[in-house]
């Protein structure tokens, strides 16, 4: 399985992280589907805190404010990239610094 990328329909959301960060974010979000596949929102703060880039700026009820109703993959992204930048926007560091090298 190894070179197989992760596709998002949204290419905003796939020209905002790396194939290393899409992958391990899959990972986590299909991690945390129930029996039934489909993701509660009950889950996601926990495991969102635990996202390095995220620990240190959010707590598990800061990330379950951000969340939205219904939850996909590309939801769950589009979340992770809200919080990634307010993260950054509390540390006064760079948003990213795969943004900052896509944008030179």
């Amino acid at each position: 399985m190894s070179g197989v990328g992760v596709i998002v329909s949204d290419p905003l959301l796939q020209s905002q992280l790396t194939q290393v960060e899409l992958r391990s974010l899959n990972t986590k979000f299909a991690a945390l589907k129930n029996q039934s596949d489909k993701v509660t929102l009950e889950d996601l703060p926990p495991v969102l805190a635990r996202v390095k880039s995220l620990t240190s700026a959010f707590k598990e009820k800061e990330i379950r404010e951000t969340l939205p109703d219904d939850l996909d993959f590309e939801s769950f992204l589009r979340v992770y990239l809200i919080l990634r930048d307010k993260a950054a926007d509390k540390s006064g560091g760079l948003k990213h610094s795969a943004s900052f090298l896509k944008a030179s």
